[in-house]
């Protein structure tokens, strides 16, 4: 479930949103990510150990999804 709250920015007066994830949301977002460069969690720990990647996308993709990878 995707939770949006709107804060009134300090700076501005505007209004800011906020959203945040469920572990589930934050689960399927790291499982596209990985989908769409093409590598596995094991592969992209083994690239990013050898500072190796097989592509860009999957450098990128392991500079996103690595925060979240501590609980796979």
């Amino acid at each position: 479930m995707v939770v949006m709250e709107k804060v009134a920015s300090p700076v501005d007066k505007t209004s800011i949103v906020i959203e945040s994830a469920d572990d589930g949301e934050m689960q399927r977002a790291v499982t596209a990510t990985l989908d769409a460069a093409g590598v596995s969690v094991e592969e992209l720990r083994g690239q990013a150990a050898a500072s190796r990647f097989v592509s860009e996308r999957a450098r990128r993709a392991w500079f996103v999804v690595s925060p979240f990878l501590a609980s796979r």
